[in-house]
Order: C-alpha cells, then structure tokens, then sequence
C-alpha cells in the first residue's frame, strides 16, 4: 500500500476530506439534532454541501456554526397554551359584538345604585320593541322595590296584555259577521287570525296555568276552522303542533310538525326548517335516539343556527 499515495494523491486526499466531511456532518447532526428545525438528512446535507464547496475553511466555519448554534440563547416568551390568539383575523374582520346583552339590562334595571332616570330608561327601551325576552325581563321588574320601576313594568305588561285583546275583540266580531253571513272564506282568515292572536298571548307568557289551558282550546279550534278552506296551510299545522307540544302531548304534535314541513316545502315556503327542532326534540323525548341523530344529519337548519350547531355536533360524530 506504500505506491498508493504516490499514484494517485488527488484521490487519496480527496476521500480523506470527503470522509473528514462526512464525520464533521455527522457529528452536526448529533450535537443539534434537539436545537435545528430541519430533519437529520437536511442538516446532514447541508453541512456536507457546505464544507464540500469551501474546501478547509469550510470545515472550520462548519464548527463554528455548530458552535453558535449549540450555544446561542433566544428571549424567552410565554405564550398560553390554551389561547387562540386572533390578532391577524382581527385586523382583517372586524369584531362586532353588543355593547352589552339582556343580562346587562336586567342588571342595570335591578341594581339600586344606578340613577333611577337611566333604570327607567333601560326599562323604556325594552318597551319600544316588545318581544317574548323583552317581556320577560320586563315581567321580572314586576318585584322589583322601586315603585316607579315596578309601575312602569305593569304598565308595559298590562298594555301589551290589553292590545292583545282588543285585536282578539275586534278580530271576534269580524268572525261572527262572516259566520252569520255565510262567507265562508272570510271566516276561515279571521279564525286563522284568531288562533294566532290567542297563542301569542301564550307565547309572551300572559296568562296563568288555568287561562292557558283555555287559550290553547281556543288555538286549536280556530286552527281546525280556518283548515276547513285551507287545508294545506303549513302555518295552521305548525301552530297545531306548538299546542300540542305545550300540553306534552307528543304524538299529535309530531304528528302537526311533519304536516308542516310537507306542505310547506310544496309551498315554497322558506323558514320551514326551523321546525326539524321541534321534532327532533319529540323525538327525544319518546326515546327515538336514532331517529334525532337522523334528523340532525339531514337537517341544515342546525348547522346554520349557532345555538344549534353545537347540539348537532354532539349527536353527530
């Protein structure tokens, strides 16, 4: 072996270096396999690469750079774990929220250090756009111990109970007119305007346990009227359904709810699918598990509607 040197030194000294370069890789590779983002084979590649195309210096840059790299330190920041940070979506959608929701109303009608004058004035902004939640928090300022915050929710109550009626009144008189006089069609509107005029006084809670009882007769048998000419009218079936839904009887109102949706989709109607709820929930209720999964499954509404997405995901897995 003692001619090989003097035959062929380029190649003698070039696998030397390759193999010098080869351990000087490898050992990059071991000393920050913990401190490189890369994959080992990269790492590999790029420290042979580099001491390859410097030949000497390279190598000697090379273990500087391991060096630095074993050695250098990074300031330190504790970022949650368990926090979404989205600063970057903010800067692209703005965030809209409510300055403040029907909680922060009822405290601020209920707390006794806020100014009665901006109390009262919580209480008349509600009253402006009376709906089912407004009306219940009014409802609830009925105990409250100031006396112009407790009268002032009678008086909102009370007008919207007498408004009620006086639609029932008139509405009543229109229906007798049309029933003596044998219009039949006339009739049947002013009984389709009846049952739903008597089941909001239902839906907005004005009415005791007994009275109830009788206004849900009162729904239900308007509601057969005016289906004597409309018998395809998915909104008198709906609302069939919500009686019966009320009483607990489940059978009858699923019964309503699946005539519902069947003429409405004959009819184009648009909102059909926010009753798929209330049959997925008598369903429930009569231990149809399979059948709510079901529903849910086929159901859109509940994946548009953000109360009822997470229902859904919970059933569909």
């Amino acid at each position: 072996m003692q001619f090989f040197p003097e035959l062929f030194p380029e190649v003698f000294y070039s696998v030397c270096y390759i193999g010098l370069v080869s351990f000087v890789s490898a050992f990059a590779v071991i000393v920050l396999r913990n401190y490189a983002a890369m994959q080992k084979k990269l790492l590999f590649a790029f420290f042979f690469m580099f001491m390859l195309a410097m030949p000497f210096i390279g190598i000697l840059f090379a273990l500087w750079i391991i060096y630095y790299l074993r050695t250098v330190t990074y300031e330190q920041k504790v970022v949650p774990s368990r926090t979404i940070r989205f600063d970057e979506f903010f800067s692209r959608f703005p965030l809209v929220r409510r300055q403040f929701g029907e909680s922060a109303m009822y405290e601020i009608m209920n707390n006794e250090h806020i100014s009665i004058s901006l109390r009262l004035m919580a209480l008349t902004m509600l009253s402006e756009h009376t709906n089912k939640l407004h009306l219940s928090l009014i409802k609830q300022m009925l105990s409250s111990t100031n006396d112009e915050i407790r009268l002032l929710s009678f008086s909102v109550v009370d007008k919207t109970e007498h408004a009620l009626n006086e639609k029932i009144h008139n509405m009543l008189q229109e229906y007798n007119y049309y029933k003596e006089h044998g219009n039949l069609k006339k009739r049947s509107e002013a009984a389709k305007s009846l049952a739903h005029l008597y089941w909001e006084l239902v839906y907005f809670e004005l009415a005791d346990e007994v009275l109830t009882n009788f206004l849900l007769d009162e729904v239900e048998k308007y509601c057969k009227i005016a289906l004597e000419t409309m018998p395809e009218n998915p909104r008198l079936y709906m609302l069939l359904g919500r009686v019966f839904f009320e009483r607990g009887i489940d059978e009858r109102a699923k019964i309503y709810f699946e005539k519902a949706v069947e003429f409405g989709k004959q009819s184009g109607l648009k909102n059909i699918y926010f009753i798929k709820p209330y049959i997925a929930e008598i369903e429930y209720r009569l231990n149809h598990f399979a059948r709510v999964k079901e529903i849910m499954e086929i159901s859109k509404h509940f994946e548009l509607n953000t109360k009822l997405k997470p229902i859904r995901e919970m059933w569909v897995q």
